[in-house]
């Protein structure tokens, strides 16, 4: 029996790779960490019953030597994503990603997101132990990330179509901006504000759909908040689809209701990316 993945994270240090891997077999679970330097790997498994312990002692450790500031467990969200939102700094750096397949994992996603700069960390968002087909990539600058939302998004993964977003500050950590400048008229299509990109305000573009769900179920889950004239799941030449699709209303309210009511929704158990028709 092989032994079976639980819960796994990759982690930039300066020139090494990290491995952090939660595994399970016949006799119970342990953890694995590796780490890989020029082509060398070294590894050390910690049995189930010293996991806690570790835990224990490495919180001992960031606290006595005061390596960062402790802050109380949000409910609901996960360390790595509450430790974002607590650094302004180190969110500037990072992109959001939807669309991935579930058997998409960090070493992955960080090797994908690599080709528009330095990768620090990644991380698959997991509800327990199952992929919500999402994640997180910390890049070494600003600059890579705004590379990566440039370059990345809508291109595909494992023949799906993903989409790559800043990972959003809070209203309370974001600073009044500043008034826009006048636009270039030549300026490329990916650096546009979203607003400008919108050329059919009646339809909604919808991503991180299961490569199985219909057009029926599309119209079905989106008929609530408006009256629906088409839909289309988009696809390869052979028919097979991308895990996105655009769903068309009578109105532009319709649409509009629908980013508001429907982003985040779970269909078929994936979380639907909702976003203006710019494509």
């Amino acid at each position: 029996m092989q032994d079976e993945s639980i819960f796994e994270r990759v982690l930039k240090v300066e020139n090494k790779d990290v491995f952090i891997d939660l595994k399970s077999n016949k006799n119970g679970m342990y953890l694995k960490i590796s780490e890989r330097k020029d082509g060398s790997r070294n590894s050390i498994l910690i049995p189930a019953s010293g996991i806690s312990r570790l835990s224990d002692t490495l919180q001992e450790l960031v606290a006595s030597t005061n390596l960062k500031g402790s802050s109380k467990q949000k409910k609901g969200v996960s360390p790595l994503r509450q430790e974002s939102d607590e650094d302004v700094e180190r969110k500037s750096r990072s992109c959001y990603v939807g669309n991935l397949s579930w058997d998409c994992d960090e070493a992955q996603l960080s090797a994908w997101g690599s080709a528009a700069g330095p990768v620090q960390s990644s991380v698959v968002l997991r509800r327990g132990k199952r992929s919500t087909g999402s994640g997180l990539l910390e890049y070494a600058s600003v600059a890579a990330a705004k590379n990566a939302v440039a370059t990345l998004n809508d291109t595909e993964m494992d023949g799906r179509v993903i989409l790559v977003r800043e990972d959003r500050i809070s209203s309370a950590q974001t600073e009044p901006t500043a008034p826009k400048e006048k636009k270039d008229k030549k300026a490329k299509f990916s650096e546009m504000d979203p607003a400008d990109k919108v050329v059919e305000p009646n339809k909604v573009f919808v991503q991180n759909l299961t490569w199985d769900t219909t057009e029926e179920e599309l119209v079905a889950a989106f008929c609530p908040v408006g009256d629906v004239t088409s839909v289309e799941i988009r696809q390869t030449r052979s028919g097979r689809s991308l895990g996105c699709g655009v769903v068309e209303f009578n109105s532009a309210q319709g649409a509009q209701d629908a980013i508001a009511s429907l982003n985040g929704e779970d269909l078929n158990g994936r979380e639907m990316l909702i976003r203006e028709y710019y494509q």
